[in-house]
């Protein structure tokens, strides 16, 4: 999902590409969205949506940053993540959220002696 995130802050708009990663990391697929992949990375109505999905109840933000020309993004719990629009900004936060929700992996330490 790092990766993914890179991108997404580093793009400099949205693409259908990037449309369908951000759909993987969600846990969507082809055959539950139907033909039509959602523009997540260009539509703030498709992301938002994305987001009341995956996150019930949250609540979001975005920003302007003029000094950097740059759009910043929020849930709830906050996250704030910077990207060149405010879809993209919203696809980080949204990602960083649930990447928060995965369980940590085991600790693999020096066995027990």
């Amino acid at each position: 999902m790092d990766s993914l995130i890179k991108r997404l802050r580093e793009a400099e708009a949205g693409s259908r590409e990037l449309d369908i990663a951000v759909m993987r990391e969600a846990g969507l697929s082809m055959s539950m969205i139907g033909l039509t992949v959602p523009g997540y990375t260009t539509s703030l109505d498709a992301i938002v949506a994305l987001i009341g999905e995956k996150l019930p109840g949250c609540e979001w933000e975005v920003g302007y940053d003029s000094a950097a020309q740059r759009y910043s993004a929020a849930t709830n719990p906050i996250w704030w993540f910077d990207a060149p629009t405010p879809a993209l900004s919203l696809c980080v936060a949204l990602l960083e959220a649930l990447q928060s929700q995965e369980p940590a992996p085991p600790f693999i330490g020096r066995g027990e002696t």
